[in-house]
């Protein structure tokens, strides 16, 4: 009895309730849910950003050759994983590195974009982009060079 006297006074009350750590054990599993979910997501915008990017750079260069009557072209890089912007293949106007699980496919039509110096496009064709979410295609028409991305 001496013992148990002296354990319970080293000890004493100092552990925790039922219900705090119901409580504890509540938050951990609410947060072991939604990280997973807010990552998926964040990935997911990251991609939607990167291709409305790619979409307004396109636009940029049939304006920027109209604006300046040089030939604008975008192209890739070897990897697939960045591409350039520039005016009669001289400096970088733009260069951009695509987010991490888009990569431009070796199999593309295109390999890169080119607007003549009254803002038209060389050649039509398609990109195709592997992503997490599946493969996208952005479709490049003659003409004016109305783009168009689907997937």
């Amino acid at each position: 009895m001496e013992r148990y006297r002296l354990l319970k006074r080293l000890l004493g009350n100092k552990g925790f309730t039922l219900v705090e750590m119901l409580v504890v054990l509540s938050l951990l599993m609410t947060m072991a849910f939604a990280i997973p979910i807010y990552t998926a997501a964040e990935e997911e915008r990251t991609e939607q950003r990167f291709f409305q990017t790619l979409l307004a750079d396109i636009y940029f260069m049939q304006s920027e050759s109209y604006r300046s009557g040089e030939w604008v072209q975008l192209t890739f890089g070897p990897d697939g994983g960045s591409y350039t912007i520039s005016r009669n293949y001289s400096a970088a106007l733009v260069s951009r590195n695509m987010p991490a699980g888009v990569r431009m496919d070796k199999t593309s039509y295109l390999k890169n974009i080119r607007f003549n110096p009254i803002g038209s496009i060389e050649t039509a064709g398609t990109i195709r982009f592997l992503t997490p979410e599946g493969p996208k295609v952005l479709t490049v028409h003659l003409g004016k060079g109305r783009v168009v991305l689907s997937g």
